[in-house]
C-alpha cells in the first residue's frame, strides 16, 4: 500500500511540468492574427450615474400690488387670493385703509422667503406677510398664517417691543 502511494506521488511530480507545458502549447496553437492585435478596442458603454429628467421651468414670480381701487387691505388681499385660487379669512375687526398704493416687495432682512416654502401659496403668503410687517407698529397690527390651505389674517395678540 505504501508503495502505491509513493508511486502515485512520483508520477504526479513528473506530470506537473508536462501539464504546465501543455497549457503554453495551447496558447501557441491559437495565435492572434497581427492585424487583430492592432484594432482599436472600444470601451463598453457605461450606464449614466443619474437618470436624465425633463427640464422644468421655475414658476414665474408673481407681483402683488396695492391698488387705489381696492381702498383697503381686506379688498386687496381678497383680490390677490381670488387671482391665485386661494381662500382667505379676514379676522380683523377693522378694514385697514390703503394709504400708499404700489407694488409689494420684500425689503425686510428678517423675512426670509424660504420660511414660506412649505406654504401652498408661498408667494401670496409672503406678499401678505410683507404688508403685515409694514403695519407692525400701527394701531391694529396683524399677522398672516395659513391653516388647511386657507390664508388667515388675524390680529397679532401681543405687541412687538
Amino acid at each position: 500500500m505504501k508503495i502505491s502511494v509513493l508511486l502515485a506521488s512520483i508520477v504526479a511530480a513528473i506530470s506537473l511540468p508536462a501539464a504546465a507545458q501543455s497549457v503554453r502549447n495551447t496558447a501557441d496553437a491559437f495565435p492572434i492574427a497581427p492585424a487583430a492585435q492592432r484594432l482599436p478596442v472600444a470601451p463598453l458603454p457605461v450606464a449614466p450615474a443619474t437618470v436624465a429628467r425633463p427640464v422644468t421651468q421655475a414658476p414665474v414670480a408673481r407681483t402683488y400690488a396695492l391698488e387705489e381701487k381696492d381702498r383697503n387691505l381686506r379688498a386687496a388681499f381678497a383680490r390677490w387670493a381670488r387671482e391665485r385660487g386661494a381662500s382667505m379669512q379676514w379676522l380683523l375687526v377693522d378694514d385697514v385703509p390703503i394709504d400708499a398704493p404700489g407694488p409689494v416687495r420684500n425689503t425686510y432682512p428678517d423675512l426670509d422667503p424660504q420660511q414660506f416654502a412649505s406654504s401652498s401659496y408661498p408667494d401670496l403668503v409672503e406678499a401678505m406677510t410683507v404688508v403685515a410687517h409694514a403695519f407692525s407698529k400701527s394701531r391694529s397690527p396683524f399677522v398672516v398664517r395659513e391653516f388647511d390651505n386657507t390664508i388667515v389674517v388675524q390680529p397679532r395678540l401681543s405687541a412687538r417691543k
